[in-house]
């Protein structure tokens, strides 16, 4: 090919002939050398250049054959070109503060502690999710009369350094929680991992497996172990569990595809995208009976590895890969849209170039090469002047180069029903919502004084329909919350302005609403249709907000209250937060301890405060709150606001 394209030229003499001989050999053995590194690896890249455009084009197919599948990964392994990006490889569970400050607790007044008068609850709380009814993975579950805790899951970096240090100190208590004067460890089990309740069965997710145990026994049911894949979300909704995973490819030995050890996917189950070659991991969705293990349903494709973000509503599973493009399309337009200033034979290089099969980032190279050769001809006034032009053109479209590539898994059937990619990058799984057959997704365009935010709202076909105008500019999204058929969106760089989306019409989404404030909200959680909290910090220090969004162009803060702490894990998991809305209270872990707020009469009250470290979660069983810390579990009567009850864990 670079004889096609080189082999005369005007502008190069023996010497630069040489010379460029020299870089291309050069380039070419750092490219070997990349590859290898990439095939010979287990750290999972993703391609450097994944397809052009899903946008407009006939999206996924299946491969046809064995040999196709074959001939497909040999092709792509030969152009491949890792990218040193965000690697998401195992579950993380993030329950508390890194830092284990000592900290002294209240005495318990068990003289507190009521009669009960029946054995069965009449409530129990769920882990705090996205969407009502399907629930999700964390470390703490209850069936309102036990609490499932991974007591080892909540450190950052677990499970990676547990599971690859061999510590075994991994386990799950299972806490005998009701009536409260009964509370007990009554049970335990060796593994640990994020956590899933069905009705009979506990479900164990980590980086090495899938296991199911039976609540009462703790026998274990079954078991899928991980074979080199991840798990990157799961999900439990109608007694169905699912499991989104992905894989890198085997370029060597691609035939079997096992992402579990049980579960086989025959590469005409497998679909990739009809342009471009850049692809480097299997994405797999599989669906599983969790009283048995056994699969219902199942899909794959191939796309880039990168950030991955999941949302699944009652209808679909969206998933959302991040990736960034080359600059050689925008270069490429640039010299086609000015082709008055390249010579004709530059442009006609250029053309049978964009046809060729072959990489993105190759086509870059080889287009770098033929501007270095048309840079040699000119003067450098000229030169200087060209670069600038290009590098300015460049600038203009820098929003084109950072892509997310959008797929909709239909359910219940797990099919592949459309495919897309919109401009920018998500924050995490609530920068998408479904509603009413539409899928909102909220993301961020560039970065630091060239970013900026938008929505677009696209149809079943994930064909955009409509979009907000930039909002933000110079800001980045640090909180996004879909409600019906508004938007909350907190975006911060210096201030927090709080945005309100009117959604009503799908293509004509615009802005309604703005309130600037100091600070940032990391998490917002709907209380009422009215009202809207949000959680983050102002100065390093947490803060909690109470917006008032009756009047869609006038959002008001209530009220605002700053916690001395600089840290909650409800900033970075939602699942640390809990609502009681009988008693009209929330609870937030701190790195100090657990912290209880009233909004009632649309006022934050500190209700109650627990001076103990290494606070994790919360949960209501009745009228009592259980706050579990790494340490021991604390039980609240929320009609005294007295401990009633604690117990120390081994």
């Amino acid at each position: 090919m670079r004889r096609k394209l080189f082999k005369t030229s005007k502008f190069f003499g023996n010497r630069e002939l040489i010379l460029l001989a020299s870089v291309v050999v050069i380039a070419c053995a750092f490219l070997g050398l990349l590859v290898y590194d990439l095939l010979s690896s287990n750290t999972s890249y993703s391609a450097g250049i994944p397809p052009t455009s899903f946008e407009g084009k006939s999206g996924f197919v299946k491969f046809s054959s064995d040999e196709e599948f074959k001939n497909f990964l040999l092709k792509t392994s030969s152009s491949a070109q890792p990218y040193y990006g965000v690697s998401f490889g195992t579950i993380k569970s993030i329950g508390g503060s890194s830092e284990r400050q000592l900290l002294r607790g209240a005495e318990t007044d068990e003289s507190n502690v009521r009669e009960t008068s029946a054995v069965e609850p009449e409530r129990y709380s769920q882990t705090n999710v996205q969407v009502l009814g399907i629930d999700e993975p964390d470390i703490v579950k209850t069936d309102g009369k036990n609490i499932f805790y991974a007591f080892s899951a909540n450190s950052y970096y677990w499970p990676y350094y547990w599971d690859r240090y061999g510590f075994n100190n991994l386990k799950t208590l299972v806490l005998n929680a009701f009536p409260p004067e009964d509370l007990s460890v009554k049970n335990k089990i060796n593994d640990s991992g994020q956590l899933l309740l069905t009705k009979n069965n506990l479900i164990v997710l980590s980086n090495k497996h899938i296991r199911a145990y039976d609540k009462e026994s703790l026998n274990l049911v079954w078991e899928l172990k991980l074979n080199k894949s991840s798990i990157i979300a799961a999900r439990l909704y109608n007694d169905e569990l699912y499991v989104v995973l992905n894989k890198v490819l085997n370029y060597y030995n691609p035939i079997p595809i096992k992402p579990l050890d049980n579960v086989v996917f025959k590469p005409t189950e497998v679909y990739y995208p009809v342009i471009g070659t850049q692809l480097d991991t299997t994405y797999f969705v599989i669906k599983l009976n969790p009283s048995s293990g056994s699969v219902l349903g199942k899909t794959a494709f191939l796309a880039p590895s990168s950030q991955t973000t999941v949302y699944m509503s009652k209808d679909n599973i969206f998933i959302g890969i991040h990736y960034r493009k080359t600059e050689y399309e925008i270069m490429k337009n640039f010299i086609f849209e000015n082709s008055d200033l390249f010579p004709k034979k530059l442009v006609e290089r250029l053309s049978v170039l964009d046809t060729y099969d072959i990489s993105e980032y190759s086509k870059l190279h080889e287009l770098n090469t033929l501007l270095q050769q048309y840079y040699l001809s000119l003067d450098p006034d000229e030169e200087l002047k060209l670069r600038n032009e290009l590098n300015n053109f460049i600038k203009k479209h820098n929003d084109e180069l950072e892509k997310t590539i959008l797929a909709r898994v239909e359910l219940p059937n797990l099919v592949l029903k459309s495919t897309t990619e919109v401009n920018g990058r998500l924050m995490n799984q609530f920068s998408m919502d479904e509603y009413n057959n539409y899928l909102r997704v909220a993301v961020t365009l560039g970065f630091g004084d060239n970013s900026k935010n938008k929505i677009y709202v696209l149809n079943k076909n994930l064909r955009v329909v409509g979009s907000t105008e930039n909002f933000g500019t110079t800001e980045r999204i640090y909180s996004v919350r879909f409600v019906n058929d508004k938007a909350y969106i907190v975006t911060y760089r210096r201030v927090d302005p709080f945005f309100v989306m009117d959604l009503s019409n799908p293509e004509k989404p615009e802005i309604r609403g703005e309130l600037k404030i100091p600070g940032y909200s990391s998490y917002l959680h709907p209380i009422t249709n009215d009202l809207i909290l949000g959680i983050g910090k102002e100065n390093s220090n947490i803060k909690v907000s109470l917006f008032d969004v009756s009047d869609i162009e006038k959002p008001i803060e209530l009220d605002k209250y700053i916690l001395l702490e600089y840290w909650s894990d409800v900033v970075n998991n939602h699942h640390a937060f809990l609502l009681d809305k009988k008693h009209n209270i929330f609870f937030i872990p701190g790195s100090r301890g657990a912290y209880i707020f009233s909004y009632s009469d649309n006022k934050l009250e500190l209700k109650l405060t627990l001076e103990e470290r290494g606070v994790v979660r919360a949960i209501y069983i009745d009228d009592y709150l259980y706050v579990i810390t790494r340490e021991k579990i604390v039980v609240v009567d929320e009609k005294t606001w007295k401990r009633i009850k604690e117990l120390e864990f081994e």
